[in-house]
């Protein structure tokens, strides 16, 4: 595929996708909002309706990315085809996600949002972010918005899997919904630690405290959901102190190969 077609490829799938979340709660498809659906299901482990603010961070640093990959002076740079078209792929799966969420599809929007968290971590992985130092420009508008946008999807991930359950019955294996809530609230914890300490990246762990204080306040002062609600405050502590610790202890990224030219950075 040539670059400028891929490049634009890129542009359009960004606006559908911002277009399609801009509309869903406007035009309330399948008759819901987006927050009506979640306040339907109820699940522990769905944060207060603030966090889901983080989406506007989102889409802004993510269209800050869309036009610098559109320049022409970066038609070169190698993270046009490290992130190739998995960028487009995810944009386009965002969109439809959101289409089965309101319609309350939830088998669909789960295989959805594996694909979205599998082409996340792949651009992750392939920018090589925390192991690569790269240039200022490439680190704030190629690395930083994947980083804020994979830790997001790592916990939307869990609560999507928390919606699809509740609403197939799911019997847990005969655990309470709080207690299922706790251990995802752990893994997502231990997650947040393997970012911080292998790719000394902060972000990721921001967006995870910024998440799990909101589980907290949804389910503080709700009978029965306290225990889940002092754990969702430790975990959220716990990946505060981690984000501290990568930055410390964490392995440092390999320096940038020199000479090199700054859309050569990686």
């Amino acid at each position: 595929m040539k670059p400028t077609t891929r490049r634009w490829i890129n542009v359009g799938a960004f606006l559908f996708a911002a277009a399609v979340n801009g509309l869903a709660n406007v035009l309330r498809f399948g008759g819901n909002t987006t927050g009506q659906v979640s306040e339907a299901i109820d699940a522990v482990f769905t944060p207060a309706a603030y966090v889901f603010s983080i989406w506007g961070l989102i889409y802004l640093w993510l269209l800050a990315y869309v036009v610098y990959q559109a320049l022409p002076s970066t038609a070169d740079a190698p993270f046009q085809r490290q992130i190739g078209v998995l960028f487009a792929v995810n944009m386009v799966a965002n969109a439809i996600w959101m289409f089965c969420w309101h319609y309350k599809w939830f088998g669909a929007t789960m295989v959805l949002m594996a694909i979205i968290l599998v082409t996340l971590v792949l651009i992750y992985i392939r920018l090589g972010t925390g192991v690569r130092q790269a240039r200022p420009l490439v680190q704030w508008l190629v690395r930083a918005p994947f980083s804020v946008y994979l830790g997001w999807i790592c916990v939307a991930a869990i609560a999507n899997a928390s919606t699809l359950l509740i609403d197939l019955n799911w019997n847990r294996w005969g655990l309470r919904e709080t207690d299922w809530a706790v251990i995802m609230l752990l893994v997502g914890t231990a997650l947040s630690a393997v970012f911080s300490l292998l790719r000394r990246d902060w972000l990721v762990n921001l967006v995870v405290v910024w998440a799990f204080v909101g589980v907290f306040m949804s389910n503080n002062g709700v009978e029965g959901r306290m225990g889940a609600a002092i754990v969702a405050l430790v975990c959220a502590v716990l990946a505060a102190a981690g984000l501290v610790a990568g930055l410390i202890w964490g392995r440092r990224p390999k320096p940038i190969p020199a000479p090199q030219s700054l859309t050569d950075a990686p």
